[in-house]
C-alpha cells in the first residue's frame, strides 16, 4: 500500500493498470518496444506500473511514462498490488499465477498453445499468434517470433475493451471456467 501510494496512485485505485514484461525465460516475453508503446498509450488515461522481481531491475529502469514496482516487493505485496489494479498484462510469468488468486482481469500474451495448459481458469484473456510450431522448446526454437507477432493494436483494443467493462464476465458463458482464447491471424515470413 505504502508503495502504491510513493508512486502516485490514487487510495480507490480506480485508474491502475500494471503490467509483468518479464519471465524466467526471455522466449516468452513480448518486446520491451512493445511494452514500452503499449504503456505511452494506455498512460494518457492510465496510471501504469511495473511488475517483476529483483533480477530485471535494472532492464525496467529503461520504461518510461509508468513507476517501477519491479524488485521492490515480495510476493505479499505484489498480490496486494495486483488485487488494486483494474488489469493486469503480462506473459507467462509468476506474476501472471499471483494475479491469478485476485479478482482482477488479467490480459495474457502467451506463446500458441501453452494457454491451454498454463493460462489461468478465471478472470483471464489470453492473445496469442497463430503460428504452428509449438512446443517450441521441443523443436529448439531460440527465437519468439510468435510473441513478436503479438500487435501492440491488439493487446491495447482488447485493453481499452475489459477497462470500458465490456469483458467484465468473461468466463460467465465458458465451460468449468475455461480462460478464453484469442487467436491472432499473422501472416509467415
Amino acid at each position: 500500500s505504502q508503495l502504491l501510494v510513493a508512486a502516485g496512485v490514487q487510495a480507490d485505485a480506480a485508474n491502475l493498470i500494471l503490467m509483468a514484461p518479464y519471465s524466467s525465460d526471455r522466449i516468452k516475453d513480448w518486446p520491451e518496444e512493445k511494452y514500452q508503446e503499449l504503456i505511452d498509450r494506455l498512460a494518457e488515461h492510465y496510471r501504469v506500473g511495473i511488475l517483476g522481481g529483483k533480477e530485471h531491475r535494472e532492464q525496467a529502469e529503461k520504461f518510461r511514462n509508468c513507476f517501477s514496482l519491479v524488485g521492490k516487493t515480495n510476493m505479499r505485496e505484489t498480490t496486494y498490488a495486483i488485487h488494486r489494479a483494474r488489469l493486469l498484462i503480462c506473459g507467462c510469468t509468476s506474476v501472471l499465477h499471483f494475479g491469478s488468486t485476485t479478482a482482477t482481469l488479467i490480459l495474457a500474451l502467451y506463446r500458441p498453445g501453452k494457454a491451454a495448459i498454463y493460462a489461468p481458469r478465471a478472470n483471464c484473456i489470453v492473445i496469442t499468434s497463430d503460428m504452428e510450431c509449438w512446443p517450441c522448446k521441443e523443436k529448439g526454437c531460440d527465437d519468439n517470433l510468435c510473441m513478436r507477432r503479438i500487435e501492440v493494436d491488439t493487446v491495447y483494443q482488447k485493453a481499452v475493451k475489459i477497462l470500458s467493462g465490456a469483458n467484465r464476465d468473461v468466463n460467465t458463458s465458458l465451460p468449468d471456467g475455461m480462460a478464453v482464447e484469442i487467436q491472432i491471424q499473422t501472416q509467415s515470413t
